[in-house]
């Protein structure tokens, strides 16, 4: 029994895995990482710094302390772990290009629409953002940069 339990956490946990997905991206987003290189800090303080709501953000932080990203200190504050590193972006092995392609809305749409893609052959990127993936990245520069950075 221990067995199939064990299968069906670690299915429940690829289930879930957008939402780690989204976490990352938005730790890249907010410059989470740059803002935590010189040492811990306070969720209302972070909040101010990338513009967030504090309630929610100090929830979203917890999460992504679960994923390993964070370590929550007693008195509150947050800080980075050796994983969340190269979310710098200053760091010698930055991924910050390649986590805002990977999990980037259009992806996580073209993904969302795996199922359509083999019923249809269209790719799940065109079907979801009406246009094949090179026509979309030259008509969206900042796209096309991120990608060819990544």
């Amino acid at each position: 029994m221990s067995t199939s339990f064990n299968a069906a956490a670690r299915l429940r946990e690829i289930a879930g895995g957008y939402r780690a997905s989204q976490m990352v991206l938005l730790a890249v987003r907010l410059k989470l990482a740059d803002h935590l290189a010189d040492g811990p800090r306070s969720a209302d303080d972070l909040a101010a710094v990338t513009g967030v709501l504090c309630d929610p953000f100090y929830r979203v932080l917890r999460g992504m302390a679960t994923l390993g990203l964070l370590e929550e200190a007693v008195d509150g504050r947050f800080q980075l772990t050796d994983l969340a590193q190269p979310l710098r972006t200053d760091h010698p092995e930055s991924v910050v290009s390649s986590v805002l392609f990977t999990a980037s809305i259009e992806n996580t749409r073209a993904w969302a629409e795996l199922e359509h893609t083999l019923h249809t052959g269209v790719s799940g990127f065109e079907h979801a953002c009406g246009m094949p993936r090179f026509e979309h990245l030259r008509a969206h520069r900042a796209d096309d940069q991120i990608f060819r950075r990544r």
